[in-house]
């Protein structure tokens, strides 16, 4: 009878150890989930503030020429339409934070206050991320396109293809020698001072600093060169439809060369993945259009269909124009938080192994999904 007892009670330890596990892994998914949330919010507040400030000082904001008015009003409009996804993810992350409730978005903007203490309890949930990845802390600007100036947004703003591989070029350039430098100073035998070695790094993060600036000012100013450049081959500007091109090998050295850390990696897969399914629905959601387009222009060969025509092609071109920039939209702002994802000196590195091929896409989170289950021992426990 007690033999049975304590297998009885064995069997229900065992039963409660593995709840525990499975409670403990939805747990740390659900918290992954949530810093991606609060990185892309805060990374949407940062870009909102640059928009409004290139709205105060009459700043390009994308829309290109040399008309200050009416770059003023293209600003305008991109800084509210920044403004409303900001507000919208404000409303989602508070959700997910407080569990219920709809966030401080009144529709007419959002209560400082309000914001602030969301800010200070979102960042307390995602503590045990945050401090594996101090670059992302509260209080540190995550994109590094503060103080940009009116000519900076005007150089990006009219910059073609080829003047931006030029740049590119020679900030690659210009990250190999820190970086060599550095690295001969950390396999040196002798004892090296501690500053000279925190000046080569500093090197490093500097240019790191600049890439990242690059990336997220010609984001906001040049979206379409953008995404040219991140399917182009970065010598010759060819399409190399991202890393179609590029052999497997490259694109583990590619995750290797960033140092990245086992956070890191979780929630780039996490955004990732999360971005795919939005595009997916996306994507759907264009083809029903185009399908009632092509159902609409059989209205042509049906008697008084013709009048209705106009009417309704007007109104799925509108959804169709409302799709494109819902993608644009998600493609830039799931661009900003991976890049913000990484370290300055991470992004220099991996920027070094992987040109002159773009620096990801879908097949390279497929090698990191794969490096992370199969040798996990690849990633660091803390960013570099």
């Amino acid at each position: 009878m007690a033999s049975a007892q304590i297998t009885h009670l064995e069997a229900a330890v065992a039963h409660g150890l593995q709840e525990v596990g499975r409670l403990q892994a939805l747990n740390d998914d659900l918290r992954m989930r949530l810093m991606a949330l609060y990185l892309a919010w805060r990374a949407l507040g940062e870009v909102h503030a640059h928009l409004a400030t290139c709205s105060g000082t009459g700043g390009d904001g994308g829309g290109g020429g040399n008309d200050n008015s009416s770059s003023s009003s293209t600003s305008d409009c991109r800084s509210a339409a920044a403004l409303r996804a900001q507000l919208a993810l404000e409303d989602c992350l508070a959700k997910a934070v407080r569990g219920s409730g709809s966030g401080s978005n009144d529709g007419g903007g959002s209560c400082p206050r309000d914001s602030a203490a969301l800010a200070e309890e979102a960042a307390r949930l995602v503590a045990p991320l945050l401090d594996h990845l101090p670059h992302l802390a509260p209080g540190c600007c995550i994109l590094h396109i503060e103080g940009a100036t009116a000519e900076e947004v005007e150089s990006y703003s009219t910059m073609d293809l080829p003047a931006l591989l030029a740049i590119w070029r020679g900030l690659v350039m210009k990250a190999r020698g820190a970086i060599a430098r550095a690295d001969a100073l950390d396999a040196q035998a002798c004892p090296v001072p501690a500053a000279r070695r925190a000046e080569a790094h500093a090197a490093i993060r500097d240019v790191g600093i600049q890439m990242k600036r690059l990336h997220h000012l010609l984001m906001l100013h040049a979206f379409p060169l953008y995404m040219r450049w991140g399917v182009a081959h970065l010598e010759t500007g060819e399409s190399v439809m991202g890393d179609a091109d590029a052999p497997l090998s490259h694109l583990e050295a590619v995750a290797r060369a960033a140092r990245g850390t086992r956070i890191q990696v979780r929630l780039a897969l996490s955004m990732h993945s999360s971005f795919r399914a939005r595009l997916a629905a996306v994507h759907a959601e264009r083809g029903a259009i185009s399908d009632e387009l092509a159902a609409a222009s059989e209205l042509t060969t049906a008697p008084g269909g013709a009048a209705e025509l106009p009417l309704m092609a007007d109104e799925l071109a509108i959804s169709l124009e409302e799709n494109t920039r819902a993608e644009s939209a998600m493609q830039s702002a799931h661009s900003h938080s991976v890049i913000a994802l990484s370290t300055p000196v991470q992004l220099a590195r991996q920027v070094c192994v992987a040109y002159p091929y773009p620096l990801s896409g879908p097949k390279y989170f497929a090698v990191l999904s794969h490096m992370l289950k199969f040798e996990p021992a690849a990633f660091a426990e803390r960013a570099e």
